[in-house]
């Protein structure tokens, strides 16, 4: 009993300094496998527990018992579902807008988990997008080479349902002409995640580019034809200049890309940056992985990059960027949470938040800027988090309805959280 009060005290002390063996950070939550329930969250007031609320040490999720399952309140009494106003008038009129409803009223459910990825390549993965196709784009942490993954479901005997269908329950991000496929596998279209969809896997390498720490993908709007890889990590060793690879979405087929170059500076010293997302007039903001909180900078669109929008900021592509500071938000419980992942909507109306044990949807209204709104605790709602072994990685789908998440390890699964159908628009 003492060797394992001392192995607890030590594992316990290896989060709180943000470090874990054997990977980039700190695993804020380790419950292993994958999730055992496939019931959906409770609606606000439900006094029945959530089987995938994110229970977090680092942040003010839900409490674990030792099955996984979790009490399905804050710390501070709030139900889970959402950190302040649930009225619904202040989700603005976007694409992600009724994500944010869904989520504040606890009508999201988890649609599909994928069969295991079964690819020796996929180790580590740090972060995800998703391209206008449907495919989902991953890459791996520090110490892989510079390439990535497109990961989409097994072709299917007949049909498929893309993220704009409501006419069933499945998710499919798209299709591949070539790769790798795990197990085969069913789903449901009920809301409930049974078995999930095989996996293919395209991997793409990037040339033009070194994997030092990459730690997100993030779509580049406004028209999702190209992916910003961040090479932005900083567990390894503090960098004075990060940088930000531009690459085209690769075509079917396509085994490798060439990146654009764009090297970024912090004015004010060097940060572990884990979360980046793309913004409408082509911008990137960059989110700090920091206990309890995340510095926000905007990194200007450089000249003769695709999709930069007229009168935005611009420097020479391959010349550093000093990246101009946005303000900062609370994490979690503001506390010793660690931001790992984010997306924003191509329109720029709602964010998605990740942080190893959960998974937040904030609401960006007319009017307001994503730093305004990130700093707005009433605008932001609790969401599914599924049980995964270091949550890193979260992106929207393109028809803004849901997020996809994957983990890390090996045979990690690309879990699909939806609106209840019952709760989306029609077709």
């Amino acid at each position: 009993m003492a060797v394992l009060a001392v192995v607890a005290l030590v594992a316990v002390g290896m989060v709180a300094i943000g470090r874990w063996p054997g990977g980039g950070d700190s695993l804020a939550t380790s419950r292993s496998g994958a999730v055992g329930s496939t019931r959906d969250i409770p609606r606000s007031g439900s006094s029945e527990t959530s089987p995938w609320a994110g229970a977090d040490a680092d942040d003010s999720s839900t409490t674990a018992d030792s099955s996984g399952t979790g009490s399905g309140r804050d710390r501070d009494g709030r139900d889970g579902h959402g950190e302040g106003d649930r009225e619904g008038d202040r989700d603005g009129d976007g694409e992600g807008g009724r994500l944010h409803t869904a989520a504040c009223a606890g009508d999201l459910v988890v649609e599909s988990v994928s069969a295991p990825i079964a690819d020796p390549g996929l180790v580590e993965v740090s972060g995800v997008a998703i391209d206008s196709a449907g495919v989902a784009w991953v890459i791996n942490d520090s110490g892989d080479s510079a390439r990535m993954f497109g990961l989409s479901p097994q072709a299917p005997s007949s049909g498929s349902t893309s993220y704009g269908s409501s006419s069933s329950g499945s998710a499919s991000y798209g299709s591949s002409s070539s790769g790798s496929a795990s197990s085969s596998s069913a789903s449901s279209g009920s809301g409930e995640a049974l078995e999930g969809p095989a996996t293919v896997v395209r991997t793409v390498t990037v040339e033009g580019a070194e994997n030092v720490d990459w730690e997100d993908v993030a779509v580049a709007a406004p028209d999702r034809s190209a992916l910003w890889l961040a090479d932005t990590g900083g567990n390894i060793s503090p960098r004075s200049e990060v940088v930000l690879y531009r690459v085209p979405v690769p075509p079917a087929g396509a085994t490798s890309v060439s990146a654009a170059t764009v090297g970024v500076v912090y004015p004010d010293g060097p940060h572990d940056t884990e979360a980046v997302v793309g913004t409408p007039d082509g911008s990137v903001l960059l989110f700090t992985k920091e206990p309890g909180r995340s510095r926000i900078y905007r990194v200007a669109v450089p000249a003769g990059l695709a999709g930069s929008t007229e009168g935005t900021d611009r420097t020479a592509v391959g010349a550093s960027v000093t990246a101009e500071p946005l303000g900062e938000f609370a994490v979690g419980d503001g506390v010793t949470s660690l931001l790992t992942g984010a997306d924003l909507s191509t329109d720029g109306s709602t964010v998605v938040l990740r942080t190893y044990g959960s998974v937040f949807v904030v609401a960006v209204p007319t009017g307001q800027s994503v730093a305004e709104a990130l700093t707005d605790k009433s605008l932001r709602c609790r969401a599914i988090a599924p049980v995964e072994f270091q949550g890193e990685s979260v992106a929207l789908t393109p028809d803004g309805l849901g997020y996809v998440t994957v983990g890390e390890g090996t045979n990690p699964k690309l879990t699909t959280v939806r609106v209840r159908p019952a709760a989306r628009p029609p077709e």
